[in-house]
């Protein structure tokens, strides 16, 4: 009884120090670019910087959109309904993200796709209403 009681003192050790499954491979690396600014394809009331981070699993995209106060015409709704696209180097296109852009506000807007990095020829900001190219980052 106590030899049992040892060897589940001794696996239960080893479980607190290393609670990953034996032989589990280690997390993907990530690699990520710092923030930079997007570039306007029309004018546009607003300005975005844009970071594109390399996971495992595709890429990850974050965005932070600052709206000028009293420059942005308001839809029906009070506001213009944005829309965050990744482009891939085959033309294909991916929705990321929608939001709502008000004046004088900032939206965080973020989105994932299973789309390698490297396989990202641009990620843009869009009118969803008219599918306008607001603004532009290429990679």
């Amino acid at each position: 009884m106590a030899g049992a009681a040892a060897a589940v003192l001794a696996v239960g050790v080893l479980l607190a120090v290393k609670p990953a499954p034996f032989g589990a491979p280690a997390p993907p690396p990530q690699a990520s670019a710092a923030q930079v600014s997007m570039t306007p394809m029309m004018p546009s009331s607003f300005e975005a910087t844009v970071q594109v981070t390399q996971m495992g699993w595709g890429t990850h995209v974050s965005m932070t959109c600052t709206y000028h106060q009293d420059r942005i015409g308001t839809g029906a709704d009070g506001g213009n309904k944005l829309a965050m696209y990744a482009v891939g180097r085959d033309g294909s296109r991916v929705q990321l993200a929608t939001w709502m852009a008000h004046d004088g506000a900032t939206a965080s807007p973020t989105g994932s796709t299973s789309m390698p990095m490297e396989k990202i020829a641009a990620v843009q900001v869009v009118s969803a209403d008219t599918g306008d190219v607001l603004l532009q980052r290429s990679l």
